[in-house]
């Protein structure tokens, strides 16, 4: 077996003789079984626009021409995804640093242990140019409170570098972690995006010692993405339940090996349940269904109250929620369920630094303040205190 070193040299000229192309970074096969969700769809008509089983039958193609181009043993992608495994002793630290950025008040640089409020929940920015999915209708449709409706999606944007959004973002707005999507065929990602990206959070914490993190959000579905994502540098990956059904917990622990942190996407309580026996540290739930394209605005709470009915007792876990989030007031109600945090794309991409600082102050719960008091009893007030100036009737889901 080749060193480590000699091995890292092969896969980088590997590389640059035969760069990923998009064929590889769009590779996706077919999904699970579409479980039912736990409640009708906001969508009442089928979505005309959207055709999942074309996106698959297209990415198929293109996944049969990658294996194909790299089915020797000896390939240096296969080797790097194969055997290049990171002995405990030499962790990065990326999921530490990963868990800690998503954590309630991982977007507060001034947050800290003893602080005499509650951290507040988390926004993570999921940069794409486009996306498969279609709008949802009024009023899940990035509406903010008091404003008409966009005339328009807001989908195609367009943007020159990853890195300058993360800047911006994290610059203006506080936050601190990142989903890059590298898909071409759906999202318009490509892989210079996520280097982008990576080379501004390197740039930050050399001059700041400031540790952001930076995904790789990709339809994975071969190992090799994996491996691919970690010699990009990317501070983890994102699986999707439903993309690979069965194969999550092999997944899973070939994240674990390469040190390559990851998001479990899920959509169903029995989704949940696989990525908690995999050992999932942060499970994000999408109300949006991947087979259908369309939301269904109440799974989130769905998701808590069969899945976690006391709550989550787990101080090492974390709970994401994402998909057709419109506004910071709707994701401030959805973190008030028992979410740590929310991701967004489609809520600040494209849009206005006004509409994004109100989409993360009403997320954060203005700033800051954050606390939910859910107890009627008045004979405990002695032991409650303010927390801030959210009004009960807005901040409690009965």
């Amino acid at each position: 077996m080749m060193s480590p070193p000699i091995l890292r040299t092969a896969i980088f000229l590997a590389l640059l003789v035969v760069p990923p192309t998009d064929s590889f970074i769009t590779v996706l096969s077919s999904p699970s079984k579409s479980v039912p969700f736990l409640h009708p769809p906001l969508h009442s008509v089928p979505l005309e626009t959207y055709d999942y089983y074309k996106i698959l039958r297209d990415k198929s193609s293109l996944l049969r021409e990658f294996t194909s181009a790299h089915s020797s043993p000896s390939d240096p992608l296969r080797l790097a995804s194969d055997f290049m495994r990171v002995d405990s002793l030499e962790r990065s630290g990326k999921q530490s640093a990963l868990f800690n950025n998503l954590r309630p008040g991982g977007n507060s640089s001034s947050a800290t242990p003893f602080s005499d409020r509650p951290p507040s929940p988390t926004v993570t920015i999921d940069i794409k140019r486009d996306s498969p999915t279609p709008p949802p209708p009024p009023p899940h449709n990035n509406r903010f409170p008091g404003t008409p409706p966009p005339p328009s999606d807001p989908f195609p944007v367009s943007f020159p570098a990853a890195g300058d959004l993360v800047e911006y973002f994290h610059t203006v707005h506080s936050v601190n972690t990142f989903f890059v999507n590298v898909d071409s065929s759906c999202y318009s990602g490509t892989l210079a995006d996520l280097r982008s990206a990576v080379s501004y959070r390197d740039d930050l914490l050399a001059s700041t010692g400031v540790r952001i993190s930076v995904l790789m959000k990709d339809i994975i579905q071969d190992k090799l993405q994996v491996g691919l994502a970690r010699e990009y540098g990317a501070d983890g990956v994102v699986l999707s339940a439903s993309v690979l059904a069965d194969g999550l917990g092999e997944f899973m622990n070939l994240c674990t090996l390469l040190d390559v942190p990851f998001v479990v996407e899920v959509h169903t309580p029995e989704e949940v349940g696989v990525a908690l026996e995999g050992g999932a540290g942060v499970v994000m739930v999408n109300r949006v269904d991947r087979i259908t394209g369309r939301l269904h605005p109440d799974q989130c709470q769905a998701i808590v109250e069969e899945c976690f009915p006391m709550g989550n007792l787990n101080p090492g876990f974390l709970l994401l929620a994402t998909g057709g989030i419109g506004d910071g007031e709707e994701g401030r109600r959805i973190c008030e369920m028992g979410f740590d945090g929310v991701v967004v794309g489609r809520g600040v991409m494209g849009k206005g630094e006004e509409e994004v600082k109100a989409f993360c102050d009403g997320v954060r719960g203005g700033g800051g303040d954050y606390y939910v008091d859910d107890d009627d009893d008045d004979d405990d007030d002695d032991d409650d205190e303010d927390w801030g100036d959210i009004p009960k009737e807005e901040g409690v889901v009965e």
